[in-house]
């Protein structure tokens, strides 16, 4: 008896060629390894409107940092950076959660790219107050396009630099920094970059992000 071939979605498919890649790219693991937990925290944040979106996030190794001593970005994002199968809603506020997880996806690459750490896994925490995109963060996946690519994109940033990233939720009243750095085009926001160092801000390139990521 011949068995029939079982048809994938042409997501299901992208999905296991993503993780395919992922881990013949991936550095070998250290398994049963506790991680080595980085000094300081982050949060980072998001905001839209119909037309586009901004992210913004800091970090610190100090552990009761003033804005003169964190590192941080700020970005504006447009539903049209991404590939077409992203499925990007045409309105940006629409896709606010997928935002705020992308905006935790690019902290973590970004306070990972800058610290040196002995190898072996490194832990990290940061803050969010999407509690969506807190919730798939746990899991690290989503069955829904786009929330399962800014997943994919925690994932790859994790797994390259062989990080545990736990995002955890901070009430939005408490997440000023990260939501005036979204915002920073706002006139409510300028008096936080008034004593920020500028020496200090990180640029991310998202394209070049995409493309390391999927290859598109």
């Amino acid at each position: 008896m011949t068995a029939k071939k079982t048809r994938v979605s042409d997501e299901t498919a992208m999905a296991a060629d993503f993780w395919t890649k992922s881990l013949q790219e991936a550095p070998s693991l250290i398994k049963c390894a506790e991680a080595a937990l980085l000094p300081g925290s982050g949060a980072a944040d998001a905001w839209a409107d119909v037309e586009t979106s901004g992210v913004g996030g800091w970090w610190s190794i100090v552990k009761n940092p003033q804005p003169q001593d964190i590192y941080w970005f700020r970005l504006e994002v447009l539903p049209s950076d991404f590939p077409p199968f992203f499925q990007m809603s045409r309105l940006a506020q629409s896709d606010i959660s997928f935002y705020e997880a992308l905006a935790q996806a690019i902290l973590a690459n970004a306070r990972l790219a800058s610290c040196q750490h002995a190898p072996g896994v490194v832990g990290l925490r940061q803050w969010c107050d999407n509690m969506p995109a807190v919730g798939a963060s746990a899991k690290l996946f989503s069955s829904k396009a786009p929330m399962c690519f800014a997943m994919q994109a925690l994932s790859h940033v994790c797994t390259k630099w062989q990080a545990d990233a736990t995002i955890s939720h901070l009430a939005g009243s408490k997440n000023i920094w990260a939501d005036k750095l979204s915002r920073f085009r706002e006139p409510k926001s300028q008096d936080l970059f008034q004593v920020l160092d500028p020496s200090k801000e990180v640029k991310f390139d998202l394209s070049t992000f995409v493309k390391q990521v999927w290859g598109k």
